[in-house]
């Protein structure tokens, strides 16, 4: 569950939703916004916006994640900036997904793994701790990471006037979202890590969707 709700925010949030930076049939799209739901991080609608803004104020009072570690414990000094997503207006997925977003997001989270492992090896409990609550709490440590230590540890081989940083070590953490200062120069680029060796799964996946 961690994994696959992982690429829900990696593959659907970030890189297909906010970024536009691949495309991707229905059915995937409908799968992407499903296992994103139970990373419990917000509708799409919610995530990308906050995320954009992110990009296009890096570094600034208006930026909603303004890199520092604790910026999730403290309220922004501004309102969010007004932001484009109309694009996600007519995205059926999106729109699907975010009027019914508590009740995916309970049944991605807590239901389904839970009942996964209680009906297929009696174990309730543990399903609900180590495939609900557990991964839900890595998660969010690892995610959260891209909007904190990717902007403080590493180099910055394409942009050094901003904070986004290239570190294998936050790669590792946060599933292949370690490379941000590549992906703050190139958004619209579906790797997060420009060569083959460096570690970005999803760039993987989305490699294989394609063919």
């Amino acid at each position: 569950m961690y994994s696959l709700t992982g690429l829900g925010i990696t593959a659907g949030y970030h890189r297909l939703l906010a970024h536009r930076s691949y495309e991707a049939c229905l059915g995937l799209r409908n799968a992407l916004v499903t296992l994103a739901a139970g990373a419990f991080q917000g509708s799409a609608l919610w995530w990308v916006k906050r995320h954009r803004a992110h990009h296009r104020y890096t570094d600034t009072d208006l930026d909603p994640y303004n890199a520092h570690i604790g910026w999730l414990l403290f309220k922004p000094r501004r309102n969010l900036p007004l932001i484009d997503i109309t694009d996600l207006a007519h995205d059926e997925s999106v729109q699907w997904q975010h009027k019914n977003f508590i009740a995916l997001a309970m049944s991605m989270t807590f239901f389904v793994p839970t009942l996964v492992c209680g009906i297929g090896w009696n174990d309730y409990r543990g399903g609900f701790f180590f495939a609900s609550v557990l991964p839900l709490i890595i998660l969010h440590h690892a995610t959260f990471c891209v909007n904190s230590l990717a902007h403080y540890l590493g180099d910055a081989p394409f942009d050094d006037k901003h904070t986004p940083r290239d570190h294998f070590i936050t790669a590792l953490i946060t599933g292949g979202e370690g490379y941000h200062n590549f992906y703050h120069e190139f958004p619209s680029d579906y790797r997060n890590a420009l060569k083959w060796f460096q570690y970005d799964p999803t760039k993987w996946v989305i490699w294989i969707a394609k063919e």
